[in-house]
């Protein structure tokens, strides 16, 4: 008994076996994940190191050779990159496709653990990231509100992270931007001289006060008791009234020194949104939560929030997964139903009635919802390449039903009973329509298999049609004919010399004939046939060639840079008036700015993606969607591009957001990469080829990777006169740090939460280089010494990042 056969003599189980079908298709539907793309883990991880104040060439030799060193072993390993900038080391890990991410990033926290002693102890732990597309933030807040971003900052880290990251499918709600809080204890270099204290001995000081100490259990009349030395600073007035030295009977104390002060860390980066000073916040999803979901659930969160919020504070979402997802999947729907209707009017059309016809309108739903109970087992989720799969295969999915349906419909028309021309018809092109089928997944067998990154994005659209096909042949050999032998009527027997006559005389005469014209005309047919076939050649020449298509993502982005050395504050003034040009585009929503490298964006810095330095910006405008405005983001940016005048030392680089939304790992569409070993020579070839290249057709934004050196002040110590004074380079060296950069001497806690406690010159004391020289410290011998005396200064370019 054949499969045809079984369905129509056992209707009720092929009914049964429908329903439980389309059961596990609805609950697999509402079990499967929305996201923008698959889940997908580029085999390459990054290895991130912070060192605060470091210049690049000392970041190079103290944290990224010896972390190269130490990850250059790892199985699996393919190539390594490295970018040191200045405060921070990061070394991109790319292993080979298959590699188990997971495996490789402890093995590489092993490595590093093992050569922890050749990196400096005041180094932070280096962190071990994986490039997750499931990592990527899900929506991205921008937040103005309330007097300073500092208390804007505290506010939303302590009322409204933590109720966000208890929300189903939120992985994590992560601020920053604005200024973080800090005690700055600043001393005033005239008194530190007069009283002869060291900025080493303040540090002990107050190191030595804020402190608890455990010191175990004692009995006393069967009552255990727990002894603690309670000495932490309870409010910033203990901090003041912290006694550094006695001078004889008379304590100095760090308030008769210094100048405590309550504030924030020096500011090293800017956040604004349209114009104002603003905090990010950036939320992710958990691997497998629904994106729409999760995005919804977040958004009325902070709808209900805003009554208890303060009623200045305002949450734009800058960039939006959930909202792409939905016009995606939108028009999806809209193509898969367009798709339906015109294959049902179509058959309608040529058949002539509504029984077969309402046996294919069953078919495509029933076929569409068993592909659903397909991606389901096979782990994946509604995506833009899942649902252009489904796209791709929504007219596919009729071609065996109609077969099936059409020879039954002969069977009829020949005047067979329903139950014995639906079980014939659909056993007799049951083998055709398999094979047909078969071959169809045969094509897209090889996205299945293929490997790397096209393997990754082309398996979940290739195994979207697979399922598809197979639900639609298995629908074609059960369903169709089970439905046929019930709802098809029973059509008066046409002998068949008159049913050949009716349907294919005409259509047999017109092809006769011009199956006779072609035969006589033999040369005419074979030259026109290679013409269409040299011109398809040359249509396939002109036709460009790209591995990602680009999208209408409605947001327009661009990096721009300064000369190196442009300080925080002229960077900050002449961003700002360019981002007015952003603002007077009609079709933008908002405008974010972001100045300086945050403490966040290290890797993303190192990929170009995020400023790297107070001299670069990013300006990044969330346009109104594509219905909404005449022109797409690209000739948007074309208009932005030519306002820009070319100025010497200066550089703007727009950034397709779609691409780096869709998981690319080169910034750009064309690169040239140079090799060598002489890094001056290397730089004067760059130069040489993008100036050659720079006005080739297509080509826009042309710049060179690699960065000038920052100018700097080097402190050359005269290691005679030092030792004549007892003292070492890294005491004169540590010196001019603790000054300059600070030191953070202790941790201030209160209510839950720590704040470093930085020990520096005051402003007045720090503002020059002629500063520099006039920082003292003790000597042995107990004298106090000007650093001029063991030292001078040389202003020299440095080491660019590389």
């Amino acid at each position: 008994m054949t499969i045809p056969e079984f369905s129509v003599k056992r209707r009720v189980t092929i009914t049964m076996l429908m329903l439980i079908i389309v059961l596990g298709g609805v609950v697999s539907f509402f079990s499967l994940g929305l996201d923008l793309m698959p889940d997908m883990e580029f085999p390459m991880i990054s290895v991130v190191t912070r060192y605060e104040g470091v210049a690049p060439e000392d970041i190079e030799n103290l944290l990224t050779k010896p972390i190269e060193e130490a990850c250059g072993s790892l199985k699996g390993m393919k190539n390594i990159y490295s970018t040191s900038l200045e405060g921070s080391s990061v070394v991109r890990i790319e292993f080979e496709w298959g590699t188990n991410l997971d495996f490789a990033a402890q093995d590489a926290r092993e490595s590093i653990d093992m050569m922890r002693m050749m990196i400096p102890s005041d180094a932070d732990s280096s962190a071990v990231l994986k490039f997750d597309m499931s990592q990527m933030p899900v929506v991205f807040f921008g937040i103005i509100g309330l007097k300073d971003t500092m208390e804007l900052r505290e506010y939303i880290k302590d009322s409204v992270v933590p109720k966000l990251e208890r929300l189903d499918g939120v992985a994590s709600a992560m601020v920053f931007g604005g200024r973080d809080r800090e005690i700055n204890v600043l001393i005033n270099r005239f008194k530190l001289n007069a009283y002869g204290i060291s900025m080493d001995e303040i540090a002990s000081a107050l190191s030595a006060d804020n402190i608890n100490v455990s010191a175990g259990q004692v009995t006393e009349k069967y009552t255990e008791y727990f002894v603690r030395t309670l000495g932490e600073y309870k409010k910033i007035s203990d901090l003041e009234n912290t006694i550094i030295r006695k001078t004889g009977d008379v304590p100095i104390y760090l308030k008769d020194i210094a100048e405590v002060r309550d504030s924030y860390k020096e500011q090293r980066d800017i956040t604004r949104l349209n114009g104002k000073e603003a905090v990010l916040m950036m939320i992710s999803k958990q691997s497998g939560a629904n994106t729409v979901l999760t995005v919804d659930r977040v958004k009325k969160t902070l709808d209900e929030m805003k009554e208890t919020m303060p009623a200045d504070i305002e949450f734009f979402p800058v960039m939006d997964q959930a909202h792409i997802i939905k016009k995606i999947l939108k028009n999806t729907l809209l193509n898969a139903l367009v798709g339906g209707v015109l294959a049902v009017f179509f058959l309608y059309a040529f058949l002539r009635n509504w029984r077969p016809t309402f046996g294919i309108f069953l078919a495509i739903p029933i076929s569409i919802i068993t592909t659903f109970i397909g991606l389901y087992l096979m782990g994946y989720t509604f995506n833009i390449f899942t649902l252009a799969g489904f796209a791709l295969v929504v007219g596919m999915l009729v071609d065996n039903a109609v077969v099936v349906i059409e020879n039954i419909f002969r069977k009829l028309e020949a005047g067979e009973e329903r139950p014995r021309a639906a079980a014939q018809g659909a056993t007799e092109v049951g083998m055709a329509i398999t094979t047909s089928t078969l071959t169809t997944i045969a094509v897209f067998l090889p996205m299945v298999l293929s490997k790397g990154f096209a393997g990754q994005i082309s398996r979940p659209l290739a195994m979207t049609v697979c399922a598809g096909l197979l639900s639609s042949l298995l629908v074609a050999l059960t369903i169709v004919p089970m439905v046929a032998s019930v709802l098809f009527k029973k059509r008066k027997k046409i002998a068949p010399a008159e049913l050949e006559k009716r349907k294919f005389e005409k259509f047999k005469q017109r092809y006769i004939a011009l199956l006779a014209l072609a035969l006589k005309r033999k040369k005419l047919v074979i030259f026109s046939s290679l013409g269409v076939f040299f011109l398809s050649l040359f249509g396939l020449m002109i036709t460009g060639l790209e591995f990602m298509p680009q999208s209408d993502t409605p947001i327009v982005m661009m990096m721009t840079s300064f000369p190196v050395g442009t300080d925080l504050d002229e960077t900050s003034r002449v961003v700002e008036q360019i981002s007015e040009d952003f603002m007077n585009v009609p079709e933008k929503m908002y405008v974010l700015t972001m100045i300086g490298r945050s403490s966040y964006g290290d890797t993303d810095a190192a990929m170009g993606t995020m400023p790297a330095d107070v001299n670069e910006g990013m300006i990044m405008s969330r346009m109104v969607d594509l219905e909404k405005r005449k022109r797409t983001v690209f000739e948007i940016s074309d208009e932005l591009r030519e306002k820009f005048p070319p100025v010497e030392g200066v550089t703007y680089k727009f950034s397709d957001m779609g691409s780096q939304m869709s998981g690319s790992m080169s910034q750009t569409p064309v690169e040239l990469k140079l090799f060598g070993r002489d890094l001056d020579e290397m730089e004067r070839y760059a130069k040489g080829i993008a100036e050659r290249i720079k006005d080739v057709p297509g080509l826009r934004d042309v710049t060179i990777s690699l960065k000038e050196g920052k100018p700097e002040i080097q402190v050359l110590v005269d290691r005679d006169r030092a030792a004549h004074f007892g003292m070492r380079v890294s005491q004169i060296g540590k010196t001019v740090q603790n000054a300059l950069l600070g030191k953070v001497a202790t941790k201030y806690r209160a209510y839950g939460e720590e704040t470093d406690v930085r020990i520096r010159f005051s402003e007045e004391d720090r503002d020059s280089p002629a500063d520099i020289a006039k920082i003292t410290l003790p000597a042995p011998a107990g004298q106090t010494i000007y650093l001029k005396m063991t030292m001078s200064l040389v202003q020299k370019t440095a080491f660019p990042p590389f």
